[in-house]
């Protein structure tokens, strides 16, 4: 994520000035290299949500595409970025080292502006899913609900306080929108958590409501969703930490923390929930296919256990 820092003080500046534009470097290129894993994620995801059994509501494949869609744009201002640094100041490394901090404002707004939007996409799909996996209950989802209008207003007030300062800036404004970024992170991670526990919740209600047989699909849902939100909610933590600790230049290693965890996280953000998606389709495709394999008697799959067991997939079906 693009933070302001200080500028960083004359000792050990030559050694400080070559680890600081390496580690730029280098995480645009890791931004670069997980943008290419994301393509092929996202298009193999489209690719088993058209050729599944199970439908794929139109909101989870517009949020998985708008999610890879700002990544794209994401990268586009990396690009710009790298166009900066190494073209339009590239004369010696000391041009570029101060390039660093002298990103034009509007960049570093509107690189963030579609940074935050995925993570508010990703949050979003998670609470949608919860909505209708708790069969539309407006008061199970008021917590999470609450939580990802804290992250909006966050994120909101970030981008108007980093867009407003001045360039000459005081130090001690430099960490405001570093803070509101931070709050912002942890409040993402939070809303992601309330809402998979309680959509986990729901499903291990769902299982042992069913058939014994269900038990161990039911199980791999809730292992593929734990899974996915382990990875995102990691990522935006290890994030938030390293924005929040004050950095006064003369670090390179959490100059490097930082550059590093926003390449990982802006691609993780649109990944997890890709990935849940795409797996959650071929687990159902495999539990029909398991399911027909079996030799039921048509009284059977009328009793009301077999009812039920027909709700409990229809209500899971957004997962």
């Amino acid at each position: 994520m693009s933070t302001l820092a200080q500028v960083p003080k004359p000792s050990d500046m030559e050694s400080i000035q070559y680890a600081e534009v390496a580690s730029r470097l280098n995480s645009l290129v890791l931004a670069i290299f997980m943008l290419g894993m994301y393509t092929i994620v996202y298009f193999g995801t489209l690719y088993v949500c058209v050729t599944s059994k199970i439908s794929r509501g139109r909101v989870v494949m517009s949020a998985i595409t708008m999610l890879y869609v700002f990544a794209v744009v994401g990268l586009g201002f990396n690009w710009a970025l790298l166009q900066w640094y190494f073209l339009k100041n590239g004369d010696t490394r000391q041009t570029v080292f101060a390039s660093l901090y002298t990103v034009p404002r509007w960049i570093l707004s509107v690189k963030n502006m579609f940074v935050f939007g995925m993570l508010l996409i990703s949050d979003g799909l998670k609470i949608w899913r919860c909505f209708h996996v708790w069969n539309r209950s407006y008061r199970t989802i008021l917590l999470p609900f609450m939580l990802y209008i804290g992250e909006l207003g966050i994120f909101v007030a970030a981008l108007i306080t980093l867009f407003v300062m001045s360039a000459h800036s005081r130090p001690s404004d430099s960490m405001l929108p570093n803070n509101l970024q931070s709050s912002g992170y942890f409040l993402s991670a939070a809303t992601s958590l309330t809402a998979t526990i309680l959509i986990g919740s729901r499903v291990k209600a769902v299982a042992k409501e069913g058939a014994p047989d269900s038990t161990g699909r039911f199980k791999n849902i809730l292992e593929i969703m734990i899974q996915s939100v382990a990875v995102y909610s990691l990522a935006i933590i290890l994030q938030a930490i390293s924005v929040v600790i004050p950095n006064d230049g003369s670090r390179p290693q959490l100059t490097a923390l930082q550059d590093y965890s926003s390449a990982i996280l802006t691609p993780i953000a649109g990944i997890a929930p890709t990935i849940m998606v795409a797996r959650v389709c071929l687990a159902a495709d495999t539990s029909i296919i398991w399911s027909k394999s079996r030799k039921i008697t048509t009284l059977k799959f009328q009793t009301p256990k077999g009812e039920l067991i027909s709700e409990n997939k229809s209500r899971l079906s957004n997962v």
